[in-house]
């Protein structure tokens, strides 16, 4: 990996991107406790926003967390997805929005779990992976290089062994096992490999849908008929399946929707879980869900594929409108040089007619000018009204007009720290407004973003507003009060 590759990656990559972030900690383990400890390949918008919102107030309550996360859950959701940590869809089918984590973030889990590892000091099973090694390596040479005779000497050393041990058994001979530390080793590289094949599906999906789009650019300026549509769209299938990524998981899909491998699988997973040294490992005993994990992750690589294509011959369907719109277009003009020349073919009441006048819109009819009240006034229903005022909006307000968030906290907590409770208004008074009715929308927004404040929807009350040197206004506002 040369420097300027390296430097490009750590430049533009999500993975690094993430570990940028002052709260990088906060972001890795409330996104592996949501998806990896749960078992969730895809969690709903809203349970999303949910779980966030209590993860922080946990957090802060005990004091892990202080202030650095004090804007809403919608702010940084919106914040991790155009970071590439994680990606927001619609799911047709359910009418909801979803979230999943990026492969960037697959790619950032696995890199903690070697470096917990290591420092945990994990003995690592190196003969089990030798094995492995071996035995792939071993299979590739026997399947691939030998010719006819050389297999079938290895057969008839291969049946020469099995009768041998059948013999053996027969005349009393012990069944040979693995050892507990060889039967651990094998379970845990198993496991491993099984974590990796369901994280490695969110890349699959991702080489999907670069060969689509791949497709789409190599075809797409070249179709000029119906015809060269239904062709293009058949090819750009047919390219997809043989493809390398696309053959690997067709086989894949096949095996997996044999229903004689699902009993085998199934059979084999029980009867290890039935070891209480199994269950030991693999307390979550992951094993048991894994063909479920995996049809599911299937399924949306499929529905990931097939909803490409359905944008392709959409792109391909808008193309073709443009074509017939320019065509209309066309016979517009030879109609227009038609009529020009109309004195030539007779009277212009037999050459054409009009449906309809067009419609007329006179200056008198427009509504007088009423003069406003000068006075401001917030609406009553502040819960709608907040969240109107989506995060990155109140950011740009408390940025814009240098509204400094410590010092608010800094003036409250003056209070609390000598009584229970504190009105806004009693703060107002002992620190005047700097900076006019935005610092005044920033205490609202502080007292509706707490669960221990309120605000009073049923009561008004009435504050002072400097426009300038000269002129004020009176806004009315509901009650707020702050508590310990």
């Amino acid at each position: 990996m040369n420097y300027l590759k390296t430097k490009n990656l750590l430049r533009n990559s999500s993975a690094f991107k993430l570990f940028r972030k002052e709260y990088a900690s906060f972001i890795i383990s409330f996104l592996y406790t949501e998806f990896k400890l749960n078992d969730q390949l895809t969690v709903e918008s809203e349970e999303f926003a949910r779980d966030l919102a209590d993860t922080i107030e946990e957090y802060k309550s005990e004091n892990i967390l202080e202030n650095e996360l004090v804007l809403s859950p919608e702010h940084y959701i919106n914040e991790w997805a155009n970071d590439g940590f994680i990606r927001k869809f619609y799911d047709d089918s359910k009418l909801e929005f979803y979230i999943e984590i990026t492969p960037e973030i697959e790619s950032v889990f696995k890199w903690v779990h070697e470096v917990d590892k290591i420092e945990m000091g994990e003995v690592i099973g190196t003969r089990s992976r030798f094995l492995n090694i071996f035995h792939l390596l071993k299979e590739l040479v026997d399947d691939t290089v030998v010719t006819s005779a050389d297999k079938i000497k290895i057969l008839e050393n291969q049946k020469r062994k099995i009768e041998e041990e059948i013999e053996r058994l027969k005349s009393g001979g012990n069944v040979k096992k693995l050892d507990e530390r060889e039967f651990g080793e094998q379970f845990r590289l198993a496991l491993k490999e099984a974590t990796e094949l369901v994280s490695d599906f969110r890349q699959i999906e991702r080489n999907f849908s670069d060969i689509t789009k791949q497709a789409q650019s190599n075809y797409m300026n070249q179709i000029t008929t119906k015809g060269a549509v239904l062709g293009y769209v058949l090819n750009a299938d047919e390219e997809l399946m043989n493809s390398e990524q696309g053959k690997s998981f067709k086989a894949f899909w096949q095996f997996l929707l044999s229903p004689a491998k699902q009993d085998e699988f199934e059979r084999i997973v029980d009867t290890l879980y039935k070891r209480e040294d199994i269950r030991s490992i693999d307390e979550g005993q992951f094993l048991k869900k894994l063909k479920k994990l995996l049809l599911d992750s299937g399924r949306k690589v499929n529905r990931a594929t097939d909803k490409m294509a359905d944008q392709i011959r959409k792109a391909l369907s808008d193309k073709s409108l443009q074509e017939n719109k320019r065509i209309k277009d066309i016979i517009s003009e030879i109609k227009s040089l038609f009529l020009k020349k109309q004195t030539n073919l007779g009277s212009k009441e037999e050459f054409y007619s009009l449906e309809s006048f067009p419609e007329i819109y006179l200056p008198i009819e427009r509504p007088l000018w009423e003069k406003k009240d000068k006075g401001l006034r917030i609406d009553p229903a502040l819960e709608l009204a907040n969240d109107q005022i989506s995060p990155e909006i109140m950011e740009l307000l408390l940025r814009q007009n240098s509204i400094n968030l410590e010092e608010l906290f800094s003036n409250i907590d003056s209070f609390l720290k000598y009584k229970p409770k504190v009105e806004l208004k009693e703060i107002i008074q002992k620190y005047p407004l700097k900076k006019g009715l935005e610092e005044l929308v920033t205490y609202v927004w502080i007292a509706s973003n707490r669960d221990q404040h309120s605000v009073d929807v049923s009561k008004f009350e009435n504050f002072e507003i400097a426009v300038n040197e000269e002129e004020s206004v009176n806004v009315k506002f509901p009650q707020v009060v702050y508590n310990i």
